[in-house]
């Protein structure tokens, strides 16, 4: 007599069932990962602004120790101002910057710099932060006196 055994089958892969429940899986803990990334990066840009800020704060109050005005813009910390009466005193640079550019925020927006006269300070130096433009109410603005 000749026995014929039947052939067990091993499971030879996952069943469709179980992949979307894998894929499932890694795109909730990486859509967790990128949250959680996103917010250490903002973090990370507000504070990096606002130690910025403090600098430029300072080098706008030596440039005016050394010539007894404030700058007209922040181009006059980088450059000489053609003001003969300003170069003569200037003992900048006050700032280091690539190419004589103005020094930019964590977002890679340029600082908004604007002397002021018998205002609460003497200027104002701010980042509008994350959001951008003018439309940005003054509460969310990152500024230098607040520091």
């Amino acid at each position: 007599m000749i026995y014929i055994e039947k052939q067990k089958h091993a499971q030879d892969g996952f069943t469709l069932v179980e992949i979307l429940i894998a894929a499932a899986l890694v795109m909730i803990l990486g859509g967790i990962v990128t949250y959680s990334v996103q917010g250490i990066l903002e973090s990370n840009r507000k504070k990096s602004t606002a130690l910025s800020l403090k600098f430029i704060r300072d080098r706008i109050e030596a440039y005016n120790d050394d010539t007894g005005e404030y700058p007209r813009n922040l181009v006059d910390l980088i450059k000489k101002p053609a003001d003969e009466k300003i170069a003569e005193s200037w003992d900048g640079p006050y700032i280091t910057a690539k190419k004589g550019e103005v020094p930019k925020d964590g977002w890679n927006k340029p600082f908004h710099y604007e002397p002021t006269e018998g205002g609460e300070h003497p200027f104002e130096l701010y980042s509008y932060g994350s959001k951008r433009g003018k439309g940005t109410p003054k509460s969310e603005w990152i500024d230098a006196w607040k520091q």
